[in-house]
């Protein structure tokens, strides 16, 4: 699905200005939207999409790095101390990090190496954990149900609804912020991650690493115990 939403282009309208991916228009759009000061909520709505199509998907993020000033639009939020909103924050941290760890086409215009001292010191880990720390914690965030609520002032259009996030997103966030916040410190030449079923759980080296001490350490133990039944069966034949 993300192959075909690729593959489809727009156009200006009158003809004269050439086709744009889809993915290219949206993210134009949100560079539009963040010019503009536009509502908090249309700034979401785009990285919230940008997020869905571009995880586990190193074409798409290729796509998407292939213009530099995209890096711009997300860098730029999540390293301004002000007058930026913490979820916008939270949301480019994220949408950075996943361009990081999906980042894996030979041919990318802006490599992992490229990326990784941007993630580590022009913002820094600390900053990078932060933002996305501030977004969980943000009520719009945390309060989000299953089921959409309409307060009664939002029916009339006096107000927009206090709806910033789906709870499809929120879910998938909640599964995967880890990850991506543990990502943007390995080695930009490590080979990509491997995962179990659905592509939801990561087993990287560390984790290998560990299962195999266990097994050495379990492996011992076996061998001191066998060792242990074996002087007991002596002793009690002596």
């Amino acid at each position: 699905s993300k192959e075909m939403a690729r593959a489809i282009s727009i156009d200006g309208g009158d003809g004269k200005e050439e086709h744009v991916s889809l993915l290219h228009s949206i993210a134009g759009n949100l560079m539009l939207a963040t010019r503009q000061n536009a509502d908090v909520r249309v700034l979401v709505g785009y990285l919230c999409v940008l997020c869905i199509w571009l995880w586990d998907s190193p074409q798409s993020v290729k796509e998407f790095l292939s213009e530099g000033t995209h890096l711009q639009i997300l860098t730029a939020p999540i390293t301004q101390s002000s007058g930026v909103d913490s979820k916008v924050q939270g949301l480019c941290a994220f949408l950075l990090g996943i361009c990081y760890e999906f980042n894996h086409s030979t041919d990318s215009p802006i490599t992992r190496s490229t990326l990784r001292p941007i993630l580590l010191n022009r913002i820094g880990v600390d900053q990078f954990v932060n933002r996305i720390t501030r977004l969980r914690e943000a009520p719009q965030f945390k309060h989000v149900s299953q089921y959409l609520q309409i307060h009664p002032d939002e029916e009339t259009g006096r107000v927009l609804p206090e709806l910033y996030f789906d709870y499809s997103f929120v879910e998938f966030f909640k599964n995967n912020y880890e990850k991506i916040q543990k990502s943007i410190i390995s080695d930009p030449n490590a080979p990509k991650s491997s995962f179990i079923g659905s592509g939801e759980m990561q087993v990287d080296h560390d984790q290998l690493a560990i299962i195999a001490s266990y097994k050495s350490v379990i492996q011992t133990q076996e061998q001191e115990l066998n060792g242990l039944k074996e002087t007991i069966r002596q002793l009690e034949e002596g």
